[in-house]
């Protein structure tokens, strides 16, 4: 027999695993920088900040400094 849902029931269940994909995403963003899988790559977008070669330098200081500080 088929499942009927409702639309805010769909709604639900696709907010639901949005937020399940991104929790994933950010576990293993966070063991990559852990196991300093990472590190070099964090080490070149600070460089590249101080050097102005990218676009929206701030932000992009902002996530690496997370990035960083993730390590420890």
């Amino acid at each position: 027999m088929e499942k009927i849902f409702s639309l805010s029931a769909l709604k639900n269940i696709l907010f639901d695993e949005i937020a399940k994909r991104k929790g994933n995403i950010i576990s293993e963003q966070v063991s990559a920088i852990k196991d300093y899988r990472l590190h070099n790559d964090i080490n070149v977008t600070f460089n590249q900040i101080i050097d102005k070669s990218l676009f929206d330098a701030p932000l992009m200081l902002e996530w690496n400094t997370w990035r960083a500080m993730t390590i420890y």
